[in-house]
């Protein structure tokens, strides 16, 4: 029915479903407010949070204690302290803290919901899914995209046969990130915090979702990832200030022979709001999502098909569907650790193949943004990934001047340990 029935075999379907978050700023603020608002529903009730830096995070933490949510002093308390009347333990904490915290709470007998990226590299996955499998605990994985509804309709009209034998999924984002951004934490742009790897640029954190998506699509069957048996790519960082990539593309060739192309950046000068995921199929394709979140097939006689968008809160999806796996009336986890495998397996080859980002030469990048928000651009980086976009080509191979040729690396399924050549 669900994993870890000998622990929550008392659970009712009116009882809701105990719950404790690790982290209250920053990333956490989406999951305490989709918490909040399913325990005013009644299918949960978070009855203690832990918070790392409490003094940067002192307002957040009054407001949860005015609502009756204990603050516990650190995670070996809130961890010893709650095991009869919390089951789920939230942990939307900086990458470095992904494995000790999940590790820790599934080891402790508690499910766990795990922010994306799930690690910093392919190292790290491997201790967290053994903890899990011997707790014989869920561990799921806050890529909330995977939720849409409208994303599941997506793969259902890829399933159904709708645009013919998908070949190709591509994927672009262009978003601009100022100087804030690097500042948040101390590891921001960094590939390394002491001995735990953190590789932190487009692929694995802002659009690590658009490369869990692809791969999701690419999968056959509804609950099914594609998996990258080669990876090419061409990491870099137009901002000099850091060591991860902020402007990225990537070749993958996946198991079920389906292509998987993506662009982008975080140096736009015209940043979308959305990226675009294009899939291509011998019979048509679909575009995902439109400005309004919905989808558009468009079939090879020239017919076009809307898929409506979802209106749910990613966060509040999630959650909803975790706990509800707990008592039995959701059959799976939509997105589990186990699922995630592919992903990292793709970010660390990357990683292998391309080596450390290079840096794009200063005379193509400028400062730009408001006075208060400053960033860097890189020229002509918008157009740049339209276009490669379009012909599915990557940088280097459409002749930008800036590029070097990507390299790549062959990813077999049991790809498990991160050894770049190029780390000394």
């Amino acid at each position: 029915m669900w994993e870890g029935a000998d622990r929550t075999e008392t659970m009712s379907l009116t009882q809701p479903i105990g719950v404790a978050l690790v982290g209250v700023g920053g990333q956490a603020v989406a999951h305490v407010t989709a918490l909040q608002e399913l325990q005013r529903r009644g299918l949960l009730k978070l009855h203690a949070v832990v918070e790392a830096d409490p003094h940067r995070w002192a307002a957040q933490l009054d407001d949860l204690r005015r609502t009756g949510v204990i603050v516990e002093p650190d995670l070996a308390s809130l961890l010893d302290n709650w095991r009869d009347r919390v089951s789920l333990v939230g942990v939307p904490v900086g990458i470095p803290a992904h494995r000790p915290v999940a590790v820790a709470a599934l080891r402790a007998g508690y499910h766990v919901v795990l922010e994306k990226p799930p690690v910093g590299c392919i190292d790290d996955f491997e201790p967290i899914q053994t903890a899990a499998e011997r707790a014989d605990r869920t561990c799921a994985v806050h890529f909330q995209s995977i939720w849409l509804k409208s994303l599941r309709a997506v793969k259902a009209a890829i399933g159904a046969g709708k645009i013919g034998r998908l070949t190709e999924v591509r994927v672009k984002g262009r978003w601009f990130r100022e100087d804030a951004y690097y500042g948040r934490n101390g590891w921001a742009g960094r590939l390394r915090v002491g001995d735990t790897w953190i590789l932190d640029g487009t692929i694995n954190n802002p659009f690590a979702h658009q490369v869990n998506n692809a791969l999701f699509l690419a999968g056959v069957g509804e609950h099914a990832w594609a998996r990258p048996v080669e990876v090419r790519a061409e990491l870099y960082h137009g901002r000099l200030t850091i060591f991860g990539d902020d402007t990225t593309c990537l070749a993958v060739r996946t198991d079920v022979g389906v292509r998987l192309g993506l662009w982008l950046t975080l140096c736009s000068e015209k940043p979308e709001r959305h990226p675009t995921i294009h899939v291509i199929g011998e019979a048509g394709r679909i575009t995902w999502p439109l400005a309004d979140g919905s989808g558009l097939i468009r079939h090879a006689d020239g017919r076009t098909e809307s898929i409506p968008p979802d209106p749910t809160p990613a966060g509040e999806a999630v959650y909803s569907n975790v706990c509800r796996t707990l008592t039995g009336e959701d059959e799976r986890v939509l997105c589990t650790l186990a699922d995630t495998r592919p992903f990292v397996q793709t970010v660390s080859a990357a990683y292998e193949a391309a080596g450390p980002p290079r840096l794009i030469p200063g005379r193509f990048v400028r400062r730009l943004g408001e006075p208060n928000k400053p960033g860097y651009v890189i020229d002509g980086i918008d157009e740049t990934i339209d276009g490669c976009f379009e012909t599915g080509r990557l940088f280097s191979e459409a002749g930008i001047a800036w590029a070097c040729e990507a390299k790549g690396m062959p990813v077999g399924p049991d790809y498990s340990h991160f050894r770049p050549k190029w780390w000394a």
